[in-house]
């Protein structure tokens, strides 16, 4: 089987269609919201992170089906750790301040949620400043030691393992401990804001 490459009219209608089946997805299970965001991060209710785990789960074990009959190829780039933590920290930091991320973010606007555009505005600053300042990047935070026994790939810190199955689980147990740990909490957040449209 050959591997699925969209390009041209084809991969602009499938980005159309799953961009717009994603934003369904975000608006119905209320990850649009940005007090959905709030509530998970001050641990009352774990929704969110139910949702992206389960999510992560099943999308991985597809994924490596998908590759196993040749329909998607696997392409890993190298990455370097303190760029990757940096990012991270910034990215975490991001999504407690605004309560969004990028895609959520889309969806919110479409969904007329006015406040969500600061939050693509500085997406879209961030895309020309992160050019801007690339040449420092290289010469400062790319230079800087590693620490030991670093791998540059993430499968490659699984040697032995299959690395899909053992994310795949992992992501499983982290939902089920999710939803263990906030049962009594769950159903909290999916009242206020279906009545008024969420409450900010």
């Amino acid at each position: 089987m050959q591997p699925l490459a969209l390009t041209g009219t084809y991969g602009v209608i499938a980005a159309i269609i799953f961009g717009a089946l994603l934003g369904f997805i975000f608006i119905r299970s209320e990850l649009a919201w940005r007090k959905t965001f709030i509530d998970q991060f001050s641990m009352k209710n774990s929704q969110l992170f139910k949702t992206l785990f389960f999510a992560m789960a099943i999308g991985i074990m597809l994924f490596y089906g998908l590759k196993l009959m040749g329909v998607v190829h696997l392409n890993i780039r190298a990455n370097f750790f303190w760029g990757s933590a940096l990012g991270g920290m910034i990215c975490a930091a991001g999504a407690v301040f605004c309560g969004q991320v990028p895609s959520t973010a889309v969806a919110s606007i479409g969904a007329g949620r006015i406040y969500a555009i600061w939050v693509f505005a500085g997406m879209m600053i961030a895309l020309p400043f992160v050019q801007l300042i690339s040449k420092f990047i290289t010469q400062t935070i790319y230079q800087w030691p590693k620490p030991t026994n670093y791998a540059d790939r993430l499968d490659q810190c699984f040697t032995g393992s299959n690395v899909f199955l053992t994310f795949s689980v992992v992501s499983l147990i982290l939902c089920l401990f999710f939803g263990f740990i906030q049962s009594g909490k769950s159903g909290g957040g999916k009242k206020s804001s279906g009545k008024k449209g969420e409450s900010e």
